[in-house]
């Protein structure tokens, strides 16, 4: 069973990886939250990693909790930039076009 969750975690499938660590491990087998929270937060699927927290655990512990609200910031911070990039690529060529148009009506 390692060796299937380490293929699915090696080929970026690390929602399937935490999944097969949740209903494959014992209960009492230590890092076994940790491990999908892991995988969940890779893969960024930060409702299922706050979900495995509530289930298992009864509540949301404070450290665990603090890893998911980082790594839902740096998801964040990462569309944003990626947004910023495509809208900043998108005036540099609305310019250039608008250029073009103007220089086409102009030419003899």
């Amino acid at each position: 069973m390692d060796e299937l969750i380490e293929r699915l975690k090696n080929s970026s499938r690390f929602e399937q990886a935490g999944d097969l660590i949740i209903r494959s491990q014992p209960k009492d087998q230590p890092k076994r939250i940790e491990n999908a929270m892991d995988c969940y937060l890779k893969a960024n699927k930060f409702l299922k990693a706050y979900e495995l927290l509530i289930v298992e655990q009864g509540s949301a512990d404070s450290i665990l909790m603090n890893t998911v609200r980082t790594h839902v910031k740096i998801a964040f911070d990462v569309k944003k930039n990626q947004l910023l990039q495509i809208l900043s690529d998108f005036d540099k060529k609305w310019l250039r076009l608008k250029i073009v148009q103007h220089l086409k009506k102009n030419v003899p």
